[in-house]
């Protein structure tokens, strides 16, 4: 009898231990105080979303090592995401915003704030409203709601990042393009089997690349062969991160239908060891009246910027 109340008695306290260190573990992760906004722990987090007052949304979520999606559609920038995992791990309380002054913050962030979720290990853990930043432009106005009650709480506190001079509100946007990861082509050179370039119309510009064992090519254009190793390797090492400017997914929809009934110049088709094909489109872009002027007369196209279609 005496040795199962001894039982009894170290099974209760290991149970007691274990339940303290459970929800000690928790309160890391989420936090229902007022002032916990930063996530040390970036390791955690997999997921963000991002809500505007004008019913904009988007959605950033972990896929893997080093790998991020937005809106679960395409690839995120890995360095827009770096400076959000930046932000909500460094992120520090300043000091409260003035007493007088929070009546007015609070109604204002209720209606110009953005907000932002913070998912650690699939778990709602912070909730953020960014407001506007202080008159020095040192601190950013913002607003911890509580992840368990899903009720804001009712103190604003202007925030810092330390070391840094500004605020954090251009940090949290909501356009899905320009989270979209701007790289369009990643190879490697021993990574591709052809490259074919197709200018319309010329001929005597269009070529095919052809990657052959023992770091062999053909280069054919014009049913001739070009031997120029040195040249065909250069142009290989471009295909390792071409990237856009931006992407038009947010343009005005009779804007990029107009693209897509224009004719295009030229077509690139990049084929890879496993024989996945990519396959693009160029179209002019309309010359600029201000800057594509030479001898006083406007050039037909713009000479910096092209559009692409993707169509594979």
């Amino acid at each position: 009898m005496k040795r199962n109340k001894i039982t009894l008695v170290f099974l209760l306290a290991v149970t007691v231990v274990a339940v303290f260190l459970i929800m000690k573990n928790r309160n890391k992760t989420i936090s229902s105080k007022d002032t916990d906004f930063a996530v040390p722990d970036t390791a955690s987090i997999s997921r963000f979303c991002i809500f505007d007052r004008g019913g904009g949304k988007v959605s950033l979520d972990r896929k893997g090592p080093g790998k991020w999606t937005v809106n679960d559609r395409y690839p995120a920038r890995m360095d827009d995401i770096g400076i959000l995992m930046e932000t909500v791990s460094k992120i520090q309380v300043q000091y409260p915003a003035p007493k007088a002054a929070q009546e007015n913050l609070i109604r204002e962030m209720a209606g110009h704030s953005m907000k932002c979720e913070i998912y650690c290990n699939g778990e709602l853990a912070r909730i953020w409203y960014i407001g506007h930043e202080t008159q020095d432009l040192r601190g950013t106005n913002c607003l911890l709601q509580d992840p368990t009650s899903e009720k804001p709480f009712k103190t604003v506190y202007v925030l810092e990042i330390p070391g840094f001079i500004g605020v954090i509100t251009p940090r949290f946007f909501t356009n899905e393009a320009n989270w979209r990861d701007k790289n369009v082509i990643s190879y490697k050179p021993e990574q591709i089997t052809t490259i074919k370039l197709d200018m319309v119309g010329q001929p005597d510009s269009s070529f095919t690349i052809t990657v052959l064992p023992g770091h062999r090519y053909d280069f054919l254009s014009l049913g001739v062969k070009i031997f120029d190793s040195l040249a065909v390797k250069q142009y290989l090492s471009y295909f390792m991160n071409l990237t856009v400017d931006h992407w038009e997914t947010n343009s005005v929809r009779a804007e990029i239908d107009s693209v897509k009934k224009s004719p295009y110049f030229m077509t690139l088709k990049v084929i890879g060891q496993s024989q996945n094909a990519q396959t693009f489109q160029f179209y002019h872009k309309a010359p600029r009246e201000k800057r594509d002027v030479i001898d006083g007369k406007l050039l037909p196209f713009d000479p910096e910027f092209v559009y692409m279609r993707w169509i594979e």
